[in-house]
Order: structure tokens, then sequence, then C-alpha cells
């Protein structure tokens, strides 16, 4: 815990910062706030010591050998990183995350198309929470996509969020933090070339009463040939709509002509799809398919957890495990 231990062991040398410079709490007995001390819980301790450098030489450096537990570490983390405008904590990698290094903490930057020594010393350097992304499989949502950008652009959208109904308009800037947080995850229309047709997609996020949405559309278009108007099944071109959910991929063309599905929503979490089928002049059967997600508003949250396979799992064993307790005790 170096970034702890810092302000304790460098403070002759830095300039008082705002806490230190107004000790609200100096002025009680240190009998009253060491009583005080006795009923906080560790994280809160080292952070009532960091108003004061009175408070930091009595009790950092004796608090904080107390942290023995990853736990208890993230819980500290939370706390400073209120404070902290352009970073999260992170859980998984228990240390503070700058806003600036996102692109770092996604899996996407780690399958880049760079030479292979290149690709395993990135490998090597895969933080935790890029880890845990990947077993929790969240690029299957999108690419750029990842729980601790989550978190960053949530914290960023609550720190330009109005404070009054004049102030509404700043959210929507297009140069604001959140904004621009948004784009970098989203992605226009892309076109990819396959042997009997071609496939775009396109997504994007946006911020909606406090929550994250994930939209994602995808077209599949037969190329119009003969032999391929003859075939009696489509294939539908995205068949995993979630965790829960997956498309059957063969339909029969005599069924799908004019055929709107209307849109249907997943049992097991927030995630909301359609599929449309039509037949054009230029292309054979063509396939639409759109998904809706509502990710919730932040990774620690349970409609979040509902998306994630792996998380998803343990939280429902801990709610089943505490509910036989509780059946045990009555």
């Amino acid at each position: 815990m170096e970034l702890l231990r810092s302000p304790c062991s460098q403070s002759n040398d830095r300039p008082e910062s705002e806490a230190f410079q107004f000790p609200i709490l100096h002025k009680l007995p240190l009998e009253i706030i060491m009583c005080i001390m006795e009923f906080l819980p560790s994280e809160s301790t080292i952070a009532l010591s960091l108003t004061c450098k009175h408070y930091l030489r009595c009790f950092f450096e004796k608090c904080l050998a107390k942290m023995l537990s990853s736990t208890d570490k993230v819980a500290l983390l939370e706390l400073l990183a209120i404070d902290l405008r352009d970073q999260i904590a992170c859980s998984a990698c228990v240390r503070l995350q700058k806003f600036e290094n996102v692109r770092r903490y996604r899996d996407s930057t780690y399958d880049s198309d760079v030479s292979l020594n290149l690709q395993r010393l990135a490998i090597a350097q895969e933080p935790a929470c890029v880890n845990r992304d990947i077993q929790n499989q969240v690029s299957e949502i999108s690419g750029n996509f990842s729980s601790t950008a989550f978190k960053m652009v949530m914290k960023m959208y609550r720190q330009q969020a109005p404070t009054s109904i004049s102030d509404l308009p700043k959210i929507y800037r297009l140069d604001s933090d959140h904004y621009s947080l948004l784009q970098s995850m989203s992605r226009e229309a892309n076109t990819t070339k396959m042997h009997s047709g071609i496939s775009i997609d396109a997504e994007d996020f946006i911020i909606h009463q406090g929550r994250l949405m994930h939209r994602l559309q995808v077209v599949y278009l037969y190329r119009k040939k003969p032999d391929l108007i003859r075939l009696t099944y489509f294939c539908v071109p995205y068949s995993h709509i979630c965790h829960h959910v997956y498309l059957q991929r063969g339909l029969r063309t005599r069924e799908m002509e004019s055929k709107v599905t209307q849109r249907n929503q997943c049992q097991s979490c927030r995630t909301e799809y359609s599929v449309s089928f039509m037949n054009s002049e230029m292309y054979g059967p063509c396939a639409v398919v759109n998904r809706w997600k509502d990710l919730g508003p932040g990774p620690e949250d349970g409609i979040w957890e509902a998306h994630c396979p792996i998380l998803g799992r343990t939280q429902e064993a801990v709610r089943s495990l505490e509910s036989r307790r509780r059946f045990q005790k009555s």
C-alpha cells in the first residue's frame, strides 16, 4: 500500500492540502477522537486520520496495519476516490485507476494486430480487471466495452449532472467527458463481406435515467443469386442475444417472408431483442437483428451482475446460501 504510505512519509516535503489546512476536528480532545474511532471501520478510521496532520501521525500507521483483507483496502480506495474526480477504485486490481488510462482496461486493447512478441508482452501485463471481464465474457456485449470503463463513464456522468433545471443542457454537450467516452465505446456501421453476402453492424451507448444502455443492430444481406434464392433455410446473422437467449440459426425462407417478430425480453437479465425479415430487389433474403441492454447504474449493481454468467452465478449462490442460513435459524 505504497500509495497510502506516501502522505505520511512525505508530508513534510509537500504543500499542505485543504484537508490539512482546515482540521475541523482538531479542536476535539484526543480521547474523544479515540472513542469515536473504536466504532468506525478501519477504512473510515484511515480516512479520518487523513483530515489532520496530528491524526495522521497518531493513527495512520496503526490503522493501516489492521487492513489485512483486500475488502478493507477496496473500501478505503472507494472512500478516497470520492474526492478524486479523475479516478475510480478497482476492486479487482485493488488500486486506483485514472480515466486517462481507460484503454488499458479493455480486452480489445490486448487483441490488436501487432507482432507476436508484443502480444505476449501485452497479455502478460493484462490487469486483473481485464481478466475478470474475460471470465465474465463482457466482450459479448461490446468489443470496446469493459466494466472499468462502465464505472468511469458513470462517475463522469454523475459529476457533470445538472444541479438545477436551468443547468440541464450541460450534460448533453458534445465536448463533455462522459459523452466522449461513450462515443469511444460506440461504433458506427461496419460492413463485413462474406461468401454469400454482407453483414452490417453498428452499436451505441447512451445514459438514460442514470443507467447505461447499449443498442446493437446487425443486418445480414444475401446476394441475389438463383442458387441462393432456392435455399430452404436462412441463417440468422446474430444468434447470441445474451447468456440466456440464443436465436434459432436456421429459419425456413417461406416462414420469414414479410415476418416481423415483436420485441422479446429475456427473463433472466434486462435484455430485449427483435428480428425482422424481408426481401429486397438488390439482395435476396434480409434479416435485421436489434438488441437492447439495460446495464444498470454501475458494475456493482445487481442489474449488471445478471448480464455476467460467472458473476451472476456467484451472486445467485451467495443469495441462496444466505436464504438457507435464514431458514435454518428460523
